[in-house]
């Protein structure tokens, strides 16, 4: 199952804009920018806000109809926050034992490839090798973080928030893949968690503004 359609063009085109601010950022911290590039910079960075606020609005689509009590929006927030620092760990941990032991290997073909020496199969093909070692155990990884996000949620949430949020998604997924109808109650509300809470790169931070508007 696919995250979210309706904003994944949002979110791409924000990525891009926000490639192009930090470019420009940090040209001018090396030498005087001209008011015209400034004015580029400060467009981007308009540009930025705007798709962020967007993107904001799309995800408040899906989070508003829960109405969330001040306790749990507190609640999802320590969760998520444990959860990510949690999953990023494993990862980094992962990625370590995976591919520490080839760096100084890297790091000499890489010299030769600059040489114009031509890189050996063998390299790509135990390189390969290391990366589909290193994605399949992250799918694992992210399999469980899904688990441990949508059980965190079910704690916090009610039973009717669950439905609701169920229900949204299930909406979604229908109009998405409707020559799907297999989807189960608790396939599809972990799948409102990943695209709601896991996907969302902004998803603490939103939470914590719809928290300060409610006060």
């Amino acid at each position: 199952m696919k995250t979210e359609v309706r904003s994944a063009q949002i979110r791409r085109f924000a990525a891009a804009v926000l490639c192009l601010g930090s470019i420009l950022a940090g040209m001018s911290l090396f030498r005087i920018v001209p008011v015209e590039a400034q004015e580029q910079a400060k467009q981007k960075t308009d540009a930025v806000a705007v798709v962020s606020d967007l993107d904001d609005i799309e995800r408040l689509r899906v989070i508003n109809p829960l109405q969330l009590q001040p306790d749990q929006i507190d609640k999802l927030v320590a969760a998520l926050t444990n959860a990510q620092a949690d999953y990023d760990k494993k990862v980094n941990a992962l990625g370590a034992s995976i591919f520490v032991a080839s760096a100084s290997e890297v790091h000499e073909v890489r010299k030769r490839a600059l040489a114009g020496v031509a890189i050996p199969r063998d390299f790509d093909d135990r390189m390969k090798k290391l990366q589909a070692d290193f994605l399949k155990q992250r799918d694992d990884l992210n399999t469980a973080n899904i688990k441990i996000v949508a059980a965190a949620c079910r704690g916090i949430l009610s039973t009717k928030q669950i439905s609701i949020a169920t229900k949204m998604e299930r909406d979604q997924y229908e109009k998405d893949h409707p020559d799907i109808k297999t989807a189960t109650d608790a396939q599809l509300f972990n799948l409102y968690c990943v695209d709601v809470f896991i996907s969302n790169l902004r998803s603490i931070p939103l939470l914590r503004d719809v928290r300060a508007a409610a006060k």
